[in-house]
């Protein structure tokens, strides 16, 4: 399981490194990321009359100590989805868009994460096996 999940962050990085879209000046992260434990969100957007819109699938993968973690979003259709890993200790995030399609697009950007008192916690309980 940590190996597939190791996997998948390296291929996604390293494709990344392929494109050249991806590199920044001043901004560095991580070759590669292994995450520990997941959990997969379906997430129901409705319309003011109570219709359902529209539907998301999302699985968060994280660091049981709490490092790193990547969020993906995989929307129905092809070129909708888009990842997202936040490396903490680099103060970056890395963003993939459209990953399944023939060309997808990179970002990378900085952030500075709050500290203690101002951080909203949500305490993540891993409900399944991801793959």
């Amino acid at each position: 399981m940590k190996t597939i999940l190791l996997f998948t962050a390296s291929l996604i990085l390293s494709l990344s490194q392929l494109s050249g879209q991806i590199t920044m000046p001043g901004v560095k992260f991580s070759d590669s990321y292994s995450f520990d434990k997941c959990n997969n969100m379906k997430i129901e957007f409705y319309a003011k009359n109570n219709e359902l819109m529209r539907t998301l699938l999302y699985k968060t993968y994280y660091e049981s100590a709490g490092k790193n973690f990547m969020v993906i979003m995989d929307a129905p259709g092809k070129g909708g989805d888009m990842t997202t890993i936040f490396d903490m200790a680099n103060e970056v995030a890395v963003q993939i868009f459209s990953s399944d399609s023939p060309e997808p697009m990179y970002n990378a950007g900085r952030f500075k994460f709050p500290e203690g008192a101002d951080i909203k916690k949500l305490e993540i309980v891993p409900t399944e096996a991801c793959l």
